[in-house]
């Protein structure tokens, strides 16, 4: 009389344990594959990166003094030490996001001179949240593609936060032969933001401007 029981419940908590086995290999396979397409996604954006700087840096040793060539080295250094940094952490805080952001506007700066405006106003409340790398500069860079950036026609970008967001807004001056292409860049930093956060980022374009609004994370 007492086999059939027991049996019964070997047999019950065999079955709760595959199936929490089952279930721990199948969560490690989601974040095995997550991590694979983030990988992937990473490498997409370094080579079109690598491209445009050392086309930038080409520029200015022609055309700079030594002391400026020097700076923009440097900062094309601080750039790389960030990518290859960022390829280890899939959120950084906001602060360290906004550091490569500088290091990144000057070397555009040296590219575009006053064609280009970039304003940040990031609060220093803000700046210890965290957000995936490189977001910002992906954004910009694609504003840049984009758009129109001439002595003619300036290119204004403002970076600034709001609502738990921050906004990358750039004015709307699309280049004659743009076909509304958006290549790697903005479906890149919507899976990764996806992947990484759960969340979604939010675009939004009126008649004078393209805005994206991308959630920032709360460090706990």
């Amino acid at each position: 009389a007492i086999y059939p029981p027991a049996i019964l419940i070997a047999f019950i908590l065999y079955l709760v344990t595959r199936s929490r086995v089952m279930e721990i290999e199948n969560i490690q396979l989601k974040e095995e594959n997550i991590s694979s397409q983030l990988k992937s996604l990473k490498d997409q954006i370094n080579p079109h990166f690598l491209f445009n700087t050392l086309n930038t840096l080409s520029s200015v040793i022609r055309l700079d003094k030594k002391d400026e060539g020097l700076r923009f080295v440097q900062d094309l250094s601080n750039v790389y030490r960030y990518i290859l940094e960022s390829d280890k952490n899939n959120l950084v805080p906001v602060k360290s996001e906004l550091d490569f952001l500088n290091s990144y506007l000057f070397m555009l700066r040296k590219r575009f001179d006053d064609k280009l405006n970039v304003i940040v106003d990031i609060p220093q409340k803000i700046q210890y949240y965290q957000i995936p790398p490189m977001v910002l500069q992906t954004l910009i860079e694609n504003a840049i593609k984009h758009n129109e950036v001439s002595k003619a026609s300036p290119l204004k970008i403002r970076v600034y936060n709001k609502n738990n967001h921050i906004i990358v807004e750039n004015e709307l001056k699309p280049k004659s032969n743009d076909h509304k292409s958006f290549g790697l860049g903005l479906p890149n930093l919507m899976k990764r933001y996806e992947l990484i956060t759960g969340k979604e980022i939010i675009i939004r374009q009126t008649e004078k401007e393209f805005i994206v609004e991308l959630p920032i994370i709360e460090d706990k």
